[in-house]
């Protein structure tokens, strides 16, 4: 099984480091900052799905971290687009909420990259380069404090993300 989370790398310039891959037409983009605790989610569910499963090649994993604009080429004319990050949903710690309407990105704040990653699903959007297929997996953070521990609730929700998304890509006939 091949390496396919970019994450950061000092010997890589950003632009390099977040090149759309040829011929993987899904995307599944981790977002959150791993220094927050619970807000990292998005990112160690990016780990746990490369550890679990064998991700196929049409399939890209990227450590978006806390990136904006940067991300927009990648998002680019993808079929699927899949985010992971931290949200408020209001619902008990480790709840993880499906979110399957684009637009629902732009209604209200759910997330605290959603300021920039709205700007960037926007921005695909006016380009006519937004992916047809979009779904946000979030995770109810427990604790968005410093430090790099995930709360058991919270690592619990990231597990039952990591197999939804399993199920997500053999339902769009992508074998695991």
């Amino acid at each position: 099984m091949a390496n396919n989370i970019a994450g950061p790398d000092p010997d890589v310039s950003l632009s390099k480091e977040l090149s759309h891959q040829p011929n993987r037409d899904v995307l599944i983009l981790g977002i959150g900052n791993i220094l927050l605790s619970d807000e990292g989610a998005g990112i160690k569910a990016l780990e746990i799905l490369r550890e679990r499963y064998s991700v196929p090649d049409q399939v890209e994993l990227i450590d978006g971290g806390t990136i904006g604009f940067e991300l927009l080429y990648n998002i680019e004319n993808r079929s699927h687009l899949i985010i992971v990050d931290a949200v408020k949903s209001g619902k008990p710690p480790g709840t993880v909420v499906r979110i399957n309407d684009p637009h629902a990105f732009f209604q209200k704040k759910i997330s605290p990259h959603q300021i920039g990653l709205c700007d960037v699903l926007a921005l695909a959007d006016i380009s006519n380069a937004l992916p047809k297929n979009m779904v946000l997996f979030g995770i109810e953070p427990k604790h968005v404090s410093t430090g790099l521990d995930i709360s058991p609730e919270v690592k619990k929700g990231i597990y039952t993300v990591v197999d939804e998304i399993a199920v997500y890509l053999r339902n769009i006939n992508l074998s695991l």
